[in-house]
């Protein structure tokens, strides 16, 4: 089973994929921009590697105006070389990649050009995991789209669509309920009749449920029939409702106890689980180490990432972390004691004192000059009389942190959550 995370990653320096306006758009900043995407996304693939995960999703933005007339530039042949030493380090890696097209991309409309628009879209994606020389099992995720006051007839104008498509584009192509239109009773059944796999997602099943009175495991299963050899494991997504928000907004990270009693349900346990999550690698770890476990330098690491939240809520929790990991053996029941504990102090409201001496600490880590000391200083009065917001204070040491490149900053999760 492989646990992954998609398009961004918390704490991993020169990892985020720059934007253009497109009144901005020429053949120099897009030649830039995608320069620095494949940089960045090299960054990633090694953070992935060497935290032994084995599923990453590529952001769309890889390549800006991927799939529009706006980017003229030949970008797989520009940039062929560094596009396939990533796919070489992603197959060397164990690494599996995907790709998600965004709303917009909907093969179903009525309208013609924005189904031409979306044939395009698919057409750019497929041709990034091509580009990287990766095999079918690195996939595209893909929802049905709209109803449009006729479901059937909706229906039958995707199926007629996706059949008219590149033969290497549905080869890479795998179908998604979504959380108000199509269940995945329904993706199954267009899932079957296409030849392509579906993908459970329990969050959107929660939302938009099928009338048919089955378990999430057993959807599961009966999505399994539809992975062929050739398409690589049986994949799902898998996140979890954010209740301060409306239906289907993905939660800030999964909570643990929550996923444990999804993951032991599962039949098969070898499925990939991508999660969608805003804390994205955090998650993806937790999830990780407490299923299949941690070493003890391993939980030492990510305990050094998250200390700063600790202190900023309640120091003394500070010993009880430090006495669980030298207990800890290497086992998943260690390392999920680790992640509970985490969650439970967590979930602890920051302290303004509290939240002002840690980031009087952060600070003192990346300050260099006395004027930018006199800043933070200044900044850190402002929060304390509540003035400014945590997060502000946070992104101007972030700020700081970034300008002298000062990695104990840049890899923990003060600054990202």
């Amino acid at each position: 089973m492989a646990i992954g995370y998609a398009c961004l990653a918390v704490g991993v320096p020169q990892s985020e994929m720059t934007h253009l306006s497109l009144s901005r758009v020429s053949d120099k900043s897009l030649y830039e921009s995608c320069s620095a995407n494949i940089t960045h996304l090299g960054n990633l693939l090694r953070y992935t590697r060497d935290q032994e995960l084995k599923l990453f999703r590529i952001s769309s933005d890889l390549i800006p105006f991927g799939s529009s007339t706006a980017n003229t530039l030949r970008w797989w042949e520009l940039f062929a070389h560094e596009l396939s030493d990533l796919g070489l380090l992603a197959k060397q890696s164990g690494i599996r990649l995907s790709m998600h097209p965004g709303q917009y991309t909907v093969l179903n409309s009525p309208r013609k050009e924005v189904v031409d628009n979306a044939i395009a879209d698919l057409v750019y994606h497929t041709k990034v995991l091509t580009s990287m020389g990766l095999g079918t099992e690195h996939k595209i995720v893909l929802h049905i789209g709209g109803g449009y006051k006729d479901k059937a007839e909706a229906t039958r104008r995707f199926k007629s669509t996706y059949q008219s498509l590149p033969q290497e584009v549905r080869a890479r192509l795998i179908l998604e309920n979504d959380d108000t239109t199509y269940t995945i009773s329904e993706v199954l059944a267009i899932a079957r009749d296409l030849g392509c796999p579906a993908v459970f997602d329990n969050l959107h099943h929660a939302c938009n449920p099928s009338e048919e009175s089955m378990t999430e495991q057993q959807w599961i299963e009966a999505c399994s029939s539809t992975w062929k050899e050739g398409d690589g494991k049986q994949k799902i997504h898998y996140s979890q409702q954010d209740h301060t928000k409306r239906s289907g907004s993905h939660s800030p990270t999964i909570a643990l106890d929550e996923f444990l009693t999804f993951y032991d349900a599962l039949t098969d346990k070898t499925i990939d689980i991508m999660l969608e999550v805003k804390d994205k690698n955090v998650s993806a770890l937790k999830c990780m180490h407490a299923t299949s476990g941690a070493t003890r330098e391993q939980l030492e690491e990510q305990w050094g990432k998250y200390r700063p939240l600790v202190t900023e809520r309640e120091p003394a929790k500070v010993w009880e972390v430090k006495e669980l990991i030298d207990a800890a053996e290497e086992s998943p029941g260690a390392s999920t004691a680790f992640y509970r504990l985490l969650d439970e102090i967590l979930t602890l409201e920051v302290t303004r004192s509290q939240a002002a001496i840690t980031a009087k600490a952060m600070a003192e880590k990346c300050t260099r000059t006395s004027a930018e000391e006199k800043r933070i200083a200044k900044r850190i009065e402002e929060y304390q009389q509540a003035k400014i917001s945590l997060p502000k204070l946070k992104q101007s040491i972030l700020n700081i942190a970034n300008k002298h490149a000062v990695d104990e900053v840049l890899t923990s999760y003060y600054c990202m959550m």
